[in-house]
């Protein structure tokens, strides 16, 4: 799995501070305070990283669990250390894959990175576990710490008659947070084409997708980096963050190459102004022709 999508080296260094590291020992690694489970019931597994007194920011793994044991009902990334997901944790059989960017770097002990919705479907031991975990440090030249292996092994009971189900969701109100979106163009990039890059946070439920709308036009669903339609770039940019509750926050980006109504309606003026006169021109011309005729 590759960690980063293709970013031009000039916006990697307008996201990151760089300074020198060294190999350290970090783990990612999954927590409940909920045990025993009980089949029939949802719980919250949360995954965290462990820095271990370094500067990281990038991260990367796969959380394994077994397939035939646990069904995922929800995945929560609200208030997440990671800042911009290069994969949103995302949910398959048996396993869930993520990968992030913590701009600026991070250190901490028991940093949350997302939360797993899960309902046991039989009773056993399991165990939840990363593996293929990339840790990055902040240094400027992707040094990847080594990690240790922490897995998470717990016990699920049968049912119990007439228990009620966990509550694992937090109330959400507010709309993501707000941010900036930001136009650029890099020839490593969409062809040398102008892009969009935008990111936000929403600390409750998480942010569910992004919507990109250019000038008068309809909104689309999108990605960061966007490869804008209007490579004139002289319309107005709005993007929509939408969580994972329906509230959304709009970004917009003004036109740097647009004109303001001011100067559209000075230069109309002028062009009136300009054919007023060659049109008088051109009358007193004829005029003095018919004259001397």
């Amino acid at each position: 799995m590759q960690l980063f999508k293709k970013i031009s080296l000039t916006l990697l260094a307008t996201m990151f501070l760089m300074r020198a590291g060294a190999v350290s020992a970090a783990s990612i690694f999954a927590e409940t305070e909920t045990a025993p489970f009980h089949v029939g019931s949802s719980y919250v597994v949360d995954v965290f990283l462990d820095t271990e007194n370094e500067d990281v920011n990038a991260v990367e793994g796969t959380l394994v669990f077994p397939a035939e044991s646990f069904d995922v009902e929800a995945i929560r990334d609200g208030n997440s250390t990671v800042t911009f997901w290069i994969q949103r944790p995302q949910a398959g059989t048996g396993k869930i894959a993520f990968s992030g960017i913590i701009p600026g770097g991070h250190v901490g002990e028991k940093s949350f990175l997302f939360s797993v919705v899960v309902r046991p479907l039989r009773a056993g031991v399991a165990f939840f576990q990363v593996q293929e975990e990339q840790i990055l440090l902040h240094d400027g030249k992707g040094t990847q710490a080594s990690a240790n292996a922490r897995p998470l092994i717990l016990e699920v009971a049968e049912q119990v008659v007439g228990e009620g189900d966990v509550t694992y969701e937090k109330a959400d109100l507010d709309a993501p947070e707000t941010f900036v979106p930001v136009v650029s163009r890099d020839p490593n990039m969409f062809e040398g084409k102008y892009f969009l890059v935008f990111a936000t946070q929403d600390k409750a439920s998480g942010i569910d997708h992004y919507e990109v709308r250019e000038g008068g036009g309809a909104y689309v669903t999108a990605e960061s980096p966007y490869l804008l339609q209007n490579q004139n770039v002289n319309e107005d940019i709005s993007v929509k963050a939408v969580d994972k509750k329906g509230h959304a926050r709009v970004a917009t980006v003004f036109a740097a190459k647009k004109q303001s109504s001011y100067q559209k309606y000075a230069t109309l003026a002028m062009m009136v102004l300009i054919g007023f006169l060659l049109g008088r021109t051109l009358s007193r011309v004829l005029s003095r022709r018919k004259q001397g005729s």
